[in-house]
């Protein structure tokens, strides 16, 4: 059994050999994308090097939790659809709407 991020990814990019010590990271930050290109094999380490570096900016101190902010980008997506506007701008507006503002107390 592997994950759907496993598994999309295989099937875009072909299979994930066990040899090195390996993990997906996803570009976006984003724990619902299940885009192949914005995920990456790096090393294990980079990755929790990475992790540490952004864990007072990622998505997971969103105040909609995963899930609400999961729903906010994909209605931001169909709506930025609809109106012919840019998506990409469109998203990054949903994803920055329930983050914290700078200097704001988080716990």
């Amino acid at each position: 059994m592997v994950s759907a991020h496993v598994l999309g990814y295989q099937l875009a990019r072909g299979l994930i050999t066990e040899e090195a010590d390996l993990v997906l990271a996803h570009s976006c930050d984003e724990p619902a994308c299940q885009q192949p290109d914005h995920l990456s094999l790096v090393p294990r380490r980079r990755n929790g090097e990475e992790c540490q570096a952004r864990q007072w900016s990622g998505p997971l101190l969103d105040a909609r939790g995963p899930r609400g902010r999961a729903a906010a980008v994909r209605e931001a997506i169909l709506a930025a659809r609809e109106r012919g506007e840019d998506v990409e701008a469109a998203i990054a507006a949903a994803r920055s709407a329930g983050m914290p503002t700078p200097g704001e107390r988080l716990f």
